[in-house]
């Protein structure tokens, strides 16, 4: 994110590893910074990932200039509450969806779940209290 908004959106997959950080800051950040700004100071945290031998180098490479950063300080990020507005979002939305599919729940649904009660109380007998296929 900038002054100039957002920017480009990237989704990660399971543990984000510096090599995967740097093809990022190669990939994704530069050519979006660069497309907006002639000049920039770019800013991320303390993170290990951060500050791994292998993005500190593309950092020297590429001539980034970089804010100087105070140790355990996310706070000070503003992409920080970026996140958290976004998460603030999702989280009204999410309950709006599930109050939407509540109510579309049918009465017959509802029919359906009480009156298989018995079957699930004989699997569970059966099972000796274990799990049945419920």
């Amino acid at each position: 994110m900038s002054y100039a908004g957002p920017g480009t959106i990237w989704d990660i997959n399971g543990h984000l590893t510096a090599l995967q950080y740097r093809d990022i800051l190669e990939n994704v950040m530069l050519p979006s910074v660069t497309s907006l700004y002639d000049q920039f100071t770019f800013q991320h945290d303390n993170s290990p990932i951060h500050t791994a031998n292998v993005v500190q180098q593309w950092i020297t490479d590429n001539n980034l200039r970089l804010l100087n950063w105070p140790a355990r300080s996310p706070d000070l990020n503003p992409v920080e509450n970026l996140c958290g507005y976004i998460k603030k979002r999702m989280r009204n939305l999410l309950w709006q969806k599930i109050v939407q599919e509540w109510e579309e729940v049918t009465d017959d649904y509802c029919h359906k779940l009480i009156e298989s009660i018995p079957s699930r109380l004989e699997d569970v007998i059966q099972n000796n209290g274990g799990w049945t296929h419920y």
